[in-house]
């Protein structure tokens, strides 16, 4: 099993893997005391993330000083950024909606570009 980045668990927007590094890793342990499954785990409780940094990082790309500006705004409204990485990170609608857009995007503009792999 294997957890974090070398499960290609990383948010594509920042960079950040910590996360990812902590869950993934509590769901493999999970896995081998329950005898679950551990890719229907980080399915079910990571891929929803995952896709939604993909779309994250879309709109970042596309749409940089819009977001920004968006972002800047909310930051002055809610000095709670735990409360905003939560809603940025967590898979919406509309995230759901554009995330074949956004891969495809990506993947079209960085050949090298992959999409976060489910282990």
């Amino acid at each position: 099993m294997y957890t974090g980045e070398a499960a290609g668990l990383q948010d594509l927007l920042w960079g950040f893997g910590m996360r990812y590094a902590i869950n993934s890793g509590f769901y493999a342990a999970l896995s081998i005391n329950e005898n679950k499954s551990y890719k229907r785990l980080i399915k079910k409780y990571i891929s929803g993330r995952l896709k939604t940094s993909v779309v994250n990082r879309y709109f970042q790309e596309k749409y940089k000083d819009k977001v920004n500006k968006i972002m800047f705004r909310q930051s002055k409204k809610n000095k709670n950024w735990i409360d905003q990485l939560h809603i940025a990170y967590n898979p919406t609608w509309y995230s759901k909606v554009f995330y074949p857009y956004a891969k495809w995007f990506l993947t079209r503009k960085y050949k090298r570009f992959s999409p976060p792999s489910m282990p």
